[in-house]
């Protein structure tokens, strides 16, 4: 696949649909929409941009290891080679400090959260079977519809039932 040209395929049916709205009578009026629509400045270019390479941390099984994190972690997560600014954020959480991480998309913050979420229900021990474990709260509908698929596969990871709820 050639981006270059599905690039120009994509802006060219995006005119078309777009032109088929205008119904100008005033031929001046609508010989100036036609410059400045077939513009470069009409259709922004495309934006691209690369993901950074982000410092490559510890893993599940090396904070398992090293006796960091409820075992039943590893096995919910899976063997996630973390970035260091996840392992560093997971040692504060499962200290009960609280943390803010701020970084790019696909850098893995989601996990970071539920990973000492997890990690802190996972102490509580099977004592406490009923009830809520956690609230989590999303500030948009998108982000928690992702998740949502995400927390299942986790706890079909474990072995259990999940009790996802979108409110």
């Amino acid at each position: 696949m050639d981006a270059f040209k599905t690039h120009e395929q994509v802006i060219s049916n995006y005119r078309g649909y777009l032109n088929s709205f205008l119904n100008i009578a005033d031929e001046r009026i609508k010989e100036e929409v036609r410059k400045a629509f077939e513009s470069d400045g009409f259709i922004p270019d495309p934006l691209i941009q690369f993901n950074p390479s982000f410092e490559k941390g510890n893993s599940l099984k090396d904070l398992d290891d090293q006796g960091l994190i409820n075992k039943n972690l590893k096995k919910t997560f899976g063997t996630y080679n973390l970035y260091s600014h996840q392992t560093e954020a997971i040692k504060i959480g499962i200290q009960d400090k609280g943390f803010v991480v701020t970084s790019g998309t696909g850098s893995g913050k989601s996990l970071i959260y539920l990973a000492t979420i997890f990690n802190s229900i996972f102490n509580q021990g099977t004592a406490k079977k009923k009830g809520v474990k956690a609230i989590l709260v999303y500030p948009m509908n998108a982000l928690i519809n992702s998740q949502q698929g995400e927390i299942e596969k986790y706890a079909e990871n474990f072995g259990c039932k999940t009790a996802v709820r979108l409110q």
